[in-house]
């Protein structure tokens, strides 16, 4: 499979995950769900055999008075200037189902924080102290030429005690991945259109487009 392919089913896994959590709010410790993803810049000057991407990674963080976190403030220990960390990973051609070297840590910074707020009929309650805000976090990623490509992954803990079919989602964390092909292809992860549905109503149903566009 090849890596827009790989990004996009592992995208919609994600952004799915995040409409199943949307209603358990009530008893959560933080995670909703999120994607990273990147855009490929080009070789840091000709010649170099150095290659940058802009990794991007979106962050859905349970606001509400049951969250161990009420904002990406608390999130981040109460600085706004403290990165969160992503992974780079080798894939090496051969030997690709080797445990993965990690090439570098990617530091990525919080650009932008939106509360989501829900488009409810009238007849709709959803309760008290439900909040969800999305982060976006950005950072610069420079690799030297590898025909294997690189694998970029975040996880974190924890999830929402109202899963139930996770047997401790209290202490189960969420993974964030992509691959990027080799630097010679000149690839850019796919990017969602707009922002999945945080809320449901009972009894009632709710569409959204889940559409992306792919460089």
């Amino acid at each position: 499979m090849n890596g827009p392919m790989m990004m996009m089913r592992t995208l919609r896994t994600l952004f799915l995950v995040c409409g199943l959590l949307a209603g358990m709010f009530s008893q959560a410790t933080h995670l909703v769900g999120g994607n990273l993803g990147y855009v490929y810049v080009g070789e840091t000057s000709p010649g170099s055999q150095i290659y940058r991407y802009q990794v991007t990674m979106e962050f859905y963080l349970n606001c509400g008075t049951g969250s161990n976190f009420q904002s990406l403030f608390d999130l981040l220990g109460g600085d706004y200037g403290q990165p969160l960390t992503v992974g780079c990973y080798i894939q090496d051609p051969l030997n690709p189902n080797a445990n993965k070297v990690k090439q570098v840590d990617v530091q990525v910074f919080l650009q932008d924080s939106l509360v989501l707020e829900p488009d409810l009929p009238d007849n709709c309650t959803i309760g008290q102290g439900l909040c969800a805000v999305k982060g976006t976090f950005v950072g610069t990623l420079d690799v030297p030429l590898n025909f294997g490509g690189y694998h970029l992954y975040y996880q974190q803990c924890c999830r929402n005690l109202d899963i139930d079919n996770l047997a401790n989602p209290n202490g189960t964390g969420i993974g964030y991945y992509a691959f990027i092909p080799p630097p010679l292809v000149n690839n850019s992860s796919p990017v969602f259109l707009g922002a999945p549905t945080p809320y449901l109503c009972t009894s009632d149903t709710t569409t959204f487009l889940n559409s992306a566009s792919d460089p």
